[in-house]
């Protein structure tokens, strides 16, 4: 407590009640610039996810007409189809219905050099 609270408490009161209001104010605008952020990824996210299942949709029905023409052509069946997807499917180990990219194998990190004096 200083001098100047102490022989005038009121205009004190008043200096930090102001302070807290504007503590609270800059606490509220940041809650809504944070907010505001928020609706935007949320936006963009939902922008990207429409865009994949339109292109999803698209990839669909040329797969579709692709299969028909080459089982109309050449008389492949769809199971023909089905199994060399399968074997597709186990080339890269892991039998999850795509092609699972690579991981680089990392080599094994080297432990700490610690250099102790010798006795």
């Amino acid at each position: 407590m200083s001098l100047f609270d102490f022989f005038f408490p009121e205009i004190a009161q008043a200096s930090h009640l102001r302070r807290i209001a504007d503590a609270a104010s800059m606490g509220n605008t940041q809650a809504r610039i944070s907010q505001s952020r928020s609706q935007q990824q949320r936006s963009s996210s939902e922008k990207r996810i429409q865009e994949l299942e339109a292109e999803v949709a698209q990839l669909t029905i040329v797969m579709e007409a692709l299969i028909e023409k080459l089982s109309d052509n050449s008389g492949v069946t769809r199971e023909q189809l089905a199994a060399k997807i399968f074997e597709i499917d186990r080339r890269d180990g892991v039998v999850d219905g795509r092609v699972t990219p690579q991981q680089p194998v990392e080599e094994p990190k080297k432990g700490p050099n610690f250099q102790f004096p010798s006795s």
